[in-house]
């Protein structure tokens, strides 16, 4: 048997249980987990990364405390296509994933519409991504803590159940070699079709971050470091690093942004990085 066929054989036979992505996985490695990931299940997933920024509050602080009590570890604030979910809890089985994400939600939460709609929104995004968010409210974790307790217990663990019982029936499944060899390839309008689909998320992924992390501090867009001409020129152009940066940010627009808004550079990288 030639080394080529050989290849051959080990990719068609490879599930993505067959791949462990630590947290110190190199980015081809998560890339190839996330092809088997889709062949299978249709779905190109977003797990999310651990961002190393602290919990917004000490309710989320008690919750996470609460997580490693019952045996789980979490993160603080993970990233999600510019979003950040408060909690994530890391799946046991699989390092470098996660079960689920919590979202705690304070007393003034329920006060405003405008918050509750956005929420709702960026909840439903979420969740068409593969995450599965669980809330926590403020005022039922403290008047009614037991109840919130054991209802985030049987969750956690449900949802590991549910999880196991899945990547089970995918490692069970063995696929036949007519399908192999019948898989169709992808032409090149699909392909240009998908690259212009990942254009405009990562387009709404810089926006959604400039309206919620940059409008609020510099309301000025004009200077902007995610003003419009520039989501347009990181779209196109995907730096993801500060060199990349410098060589292909035309040095006009550069020189356009705000100073105080360098700050938010590395966050912008993040993002780009997820939509390679």
């Amino acid at each position: 048997m030639t080394r080529a066929k050989q290849l051959v054989e080990v990719f068609t036979s490879m599930r993505p249980t067959d791949i462990n992505i630590g947290e110190n996985a190199r980015r081809g490695v998560r890339s190839l987990r996330d092809y088997l990931d889709y062949a299978y299940s249709g779905k190109v997933p977003e797990r999310g990364a651990a961002t190393g920024k602290d919990p917004d509050s000490e309710f989320e602080v008690a919750v996470m405390r609460l997580i490693n009590y019952l045996g789980y570890q979490c993160d603080p604030q993970i990233g999600v296509a510019g979003f950040y979910i408060d909690i994530g809890v890391r799946n046991p089985d699989r390092p470098g994933e996660y079960l689920l994400g919590i979202e705690c939600d304070g007393a003034t939460y329920h006060s405003s519409v405008s918050v509750r709609d956005r929420d709702r929104l960026r909840q439903e995004i979420l969740e068409r991504k593969g995450w599965y968010i669980h809330r926590i409210w403020s005022t039922n974790w403290f008047h009614t803590r037991s109840t919130e307790i054991d209802r985030l217990k049987r969750i956690i663990e449900a949802k590991l159940e549910e999880d196991r019982k899945a990547y089970s029936a995918t490692a069970d499944y063995e696929e036949t070699p007519e399908v192999v060899t019948q898989a169709a390839f992808a032409t090149e309008e699909e392909i240009e079709q998908e690259i212009q689909e990942e254009s405009i998320l990562l387009e709404e992924a810089l926006e959604r971050f400039w309206q919620q992390n940059i409008q609020p501090q510099h309301p000025d867009r004009t200077r902007s470091i995610l003003s419009k001409k520039m989501i347009k020129t990181l779209v196109a152009a995907r730096p993801t690093n500060k060199e990349e940066w410098f060589a292909k940010i035309p040095a006009e627009l550069r020189q356009t942004v705000h100073p105080d808004e360098g700050e938010f550079r590395q966050d912008i990288f993040d993002i780009m990085s997820e939509y390679e």
